[in-house]
């Protein structure tokens, strides 16, 4: 029988050729034996999902590492080398006639923001420092313009005049007073709080007087009158005025003019 030729039984039927019934035992094997598609798929997203956190993991750009001061030891010396080897016939005044140590003044301006250190430079370099200390010079520099600013005063050793009414009013600029809450004498002291804007470099009083006959009016010749400077503190980048009072030594009879 030629090869691929059918076989007819007796009975009628046909009877498939052995090299089909083999082909077919074949092909069941291969089946029976491949992966499925959709596992290989889900392990390969499995690592696919971890890329994914390591990916994560890595992001770093939000990081802020900060950013170190200006003024560093070799920049406050090559400042302070300039001012001195220029100073000849410029009509500028030595750094240390009014401000102290160049060097040791540089250091201290370095932990203060970047503004304030790049107005500490400019004054070095140009400001001739005879007329004001390096301080006034940063604080016009930094603060040209007005700017609100808090202002603290505290009174203490007035236990003479426990629960006396007190007026105290702050100078906010000319003659324009800005008047505290009204209050006593508790525990010896009193004191006020104001926030203004101003001039951080300006000069600030603040006013008061006991009214020791409680008329509500300033009488020289019977309260008890005082005035105390605002002081700006030394956080350049923070103004603050603060003033500390003491029952004064002589009346402040100018007191009762302004309040």
């Amino acid at each position: 029988m030629l090869f691929g030729m059918k076989r007819i039984s007796p009975s009628g039927r046909i009877i498939r050729p052995f090299f089909i019934v083999v082909l077919n035992l074949l092909l069941l094997s291969v089946l029976a034996c491949s992966p499925e598609g959709d596992g290989a798929g889900g392990e390969t997203g499995d690592d696919d999902t971890g890329d994914d956190d390591t990916g994560d993991d890595d992001d770093t750009g939000d990081d802020d590492d900060g950013q170190g001061t200006l003024l560093t030891e070799s920049e406050c010396d090559r400042i302070c080398s300039e001012r001195e080897q220029g100073i000849d016939g410029s009509g500028n005044c030595e750094f240390e006639w009014n401000s102290g140590d160049c060097r040791q003044v540089c250091a201290d301006y370095a932990v203060f923001s970047t503004a304030t250190e790049e107005v500490f430079i400019e004054c070095v370099a140009s400001d001739p420092l005879c007329f004001q200390d390096i301080h006034q010079c940063v604080i016009g520099g930094r603060y040209p313009e007005p700017i609100p600013a808090p202002f603290v005063l505290t009174a203490t050793g007035f236990e003479e005049y426990e629960s006396v009414s007190v007026v105290l009013a702050l100078e906010a600029g000319g003659q324009d007073f800005r008047f505290a809450d009204p209050q006593v004498v508790v525990g010896g002291g009193f004191g006020a709080e104001w926030t203004e804007t101003t001039y951080i470099g300006g000069g600030h009083l603040a006013l008061y007087y006991i009214d020791m006959d409680g008329n509500g009016d300033c009488d020289p010749a019977i309260d008890v009158t005082g005035s105390a400077q605002m002081v700006l503190g030394s956080d350049v980048d923070n103004p603050l005025f603060t003033a500390d009072v003491v029952p004064p030594e002589t009346a402040a009879d100018f007191v009762c003019d302004f309040i």
